[in-house]
């Protein structure tokens, strides 16, 4: 990769073989403290402007009316707000809104607009960035449900669907596909979709017993809505053609990722199909804290934005907890509380791992 295409270096952590990737050292960290406490407009007004259609209340929260849509954290004005903050510290700890060969791909061509598609929207910030640093490229943002209003810019197209029913799109009509903190049931009727979820916490049962329960009720809640939450693990392997996900007839789609099995094509099936899937699977790990334990003042900054979020995060599981029938309002309530505690303490050194993964399409 050239020079001047290639990000920062990243910062080792001590002794650790993985790291963080960084920002330059001159970074002024105060920038997000003021984003976060000028959450702008577009992120603030939600349903005033939008039709309520999309949205069920639950315990006095919005959740999307789509059943289809699991139940993860309530989408109203607070998760909005908490996913823009989110969305800068990732920034920050990747060290750009994308990775990978990115620039390389996205660089003008001189026949045709690069197109990109974002699967999902969500609060939309990554869209808006990213449309602005590449106004030659035109960017599809996909959701579900709108979260938010966003405002107009001439090469992104908002879109709001039932992915469950295929996208409409044609075929190899973009550049890249880009998705992020995507939670999904089983596997959508198109089997080309891929998956890619969003942080995996690392917690120790004896330091933090009262968040690795809470964890645990959370993986329950989210298996009995058919979500696959391993799915970090598997997509590597699902991604090859070796996977039988790219194999599949239409009346096997609603198969589960537990049936899918490395798949030996013969002869005939090879010479008759095209090959499908991606190649160059590329995977990597960012570990960064969640408190602001850390002594680098930037990685300490870091920190206290995470567990900001990561206390919004944690309030929002309880009603999880209640919509699972796993437990009642005064046992949902003093678990939060208590895991609050150990979520906030700089006694315990948390981190997190957060993971990424791109590959070329075959």
């Amino acid at each position: 990769m050239p020079a001047s295409l290639e990000h920062n270096p990243p910062d080792r952590w001590d002794e650790d073989a993985q790291y963080i990737a960084g920002y330059q050292e001159d970074e002024d960290f105060s920038d997000i403290d003021s984003d976060s406490s000028d959450i702008t407009t577009r992120s603030m007004s939600l349903t005033k402007q939008l039709s309520t259609g999309y949205f069920r209340e639950v315990y006095g929260r919005a959740y999307p009316a789509d059943r289809n849509i699991p139940a993860f954290v309530p989408l109203d004005n607070g998760e909005a707000a908490r996913l823009e903050i989110q969305h800068h510290y990732m920034k920050l700890m990747i060290g750009s809104n994308y990775f990978g060969p990115v620039l390389e791909i996205l660089q003008p061509h001189p026949t045709r607009r690069k197109r990109v598609l974002d699967v999902f929207t969500a609060d939309g910030t990554w869209a808006q960035e990213m449309a602005t640093e590449f106004p030659h490229v035109d960017f599809v943002s996909l959701d579900m449900i709108p979260l938010v209003p966003h405002a107009p810019r001439p090469n992104i197209s908002f879109e709001v669907y039932d992915v469950y029913n295929g996208l409409a799109e044609p075929d190899a009509s973009f550049d890249i596909v880009h998705a992020r903190r995507t939670i999904t049931q089983s596997t959508p009727n198109d089997p080309g979709s891929t998956l890619f979820p969003g942080p995996h916490v690392i917690q120790a049962k004896r330091s933090l017993p009262v968040m690795t329960h809470g964890m645990y009720l959370l993986r329950k809640s989210l298996e009995a809505q058919s979500v696959r939450v391993d799915m970090w693990r598997e997509l590597p392997e699902l991604l090859t053609p070796g996977s039988s996900l790219w194999h599949l007839q239409p009346h096997e789609r609603e198969m589960k990722f537990d049936d899918v099995q490395t798949y030996s094509p013969t002869v005939e099936t090879a010479c008759a199909r095209p090959v499908k899937g991606f190649k160059d699977v590329t995977s990597r790990i960012h570990i960064y804290p969640t408190t602001g334990w850390h002594q680098s003042p930037r990685l300490r900054a870091l920190g206290e934005i995470v567990q900001q979020t990561g206390e919004w995060s944690w309030r929002n599981f309880g009603l999880l907890f209640r919509q699972g029938n796993l437990m009642d309002e005064k046992q949902a309530n003093e678990l939060i509380e208590a895991g609050q505690k150990e979520r906030t303490s700089r006694e315990i050194w948390q981190v997190m791992r957060y993971h990424t993964i791109y590959a070329m399409k075959i």
